[in-house]
């Protein structure tokens, strides 16, 4: 058997090991004179809390989810969700449209200056609407349904009666309240 060094240098529970390792890299940066004011994550609040608590500057500290992670796991949600056999292609059909409605309105968001949250959060909660054919609600720079009204006719009524269209809302009113911690369409991703 080969003999090699291990390092430990950390003690306690395995769930407390990435916020310890997060905590001592921003003190270790500070040390150097490097600050860091935003921190990017896949939704670790615990981590951020911890964080913003040890941290000599933690009131400064803004928490941004990574829209890959956040978007990957909507997709996620959004392909489990059980539908009648009539409607089920024309659902996950238009699941990609959902996720990618969602990211352009988050884009469209941090282009913007990043500071309409709440025009954010409606934004997301429309996209299911605009994707299954009701524009009512749409903003200009989002749809263009009024220049080319071709759309494919809704089918929101009918996935009311079978209970999947509450179901997609019900993931998009989650993501529509993450709209603060998205804003800027951050990513973890390098």
């Amino acid at each position: 058997m080969t003999e090699h060094k291990c390092f430990k240098n950390y003690t306690g529970p395995s769930g407390g090991m990435e916020s310890h390792v997060v905590i001592e890299g921003f003190q270790k940066l500070l040390e150097k004179g490097v600050k860091f004011t935003t921190v990017i994550t896949d939704g670790d609040s615990t981590t951020v809390s911890k964080l913003k608590n040890s941290s000599s500057y933690g009131h400064e500290i803004k928490h941004q989810l990574c829209c890959n992670h956040t978007m990957k796991n909507v997709g996620k949600k959004l392909r489990e969700i059980k539908c009648p056999k009539q409607f089920s292609d024309q659902v996950s059909n238009r699941i990609q449209r959902i996720t990618k409605g969602a990211r352009s309105a988050i884009k469209h968001c941090a282009e913007t200056g990043s500071t309409d949250i709440e025009g954010l959060r409606n934004d997301i909660r429309n996209v299911p609407y605009h994707v299954f054919g009701a524009h009512n609600d749409c903003r200009d720079y989002f749809c263009k349904y009024n220049e080319d009204p071709s759309d494919t006719p809704s089918i929101i009524t009918d996935l009311q009666k079978c209970g999947v269209w509450d179901k997609i809302l019900v993931i998009m009113e989650k993501l529509a309240s993450k709209a603060e911690f998205l804003c800027e369409n951050k990513t973890s991703n390098l």
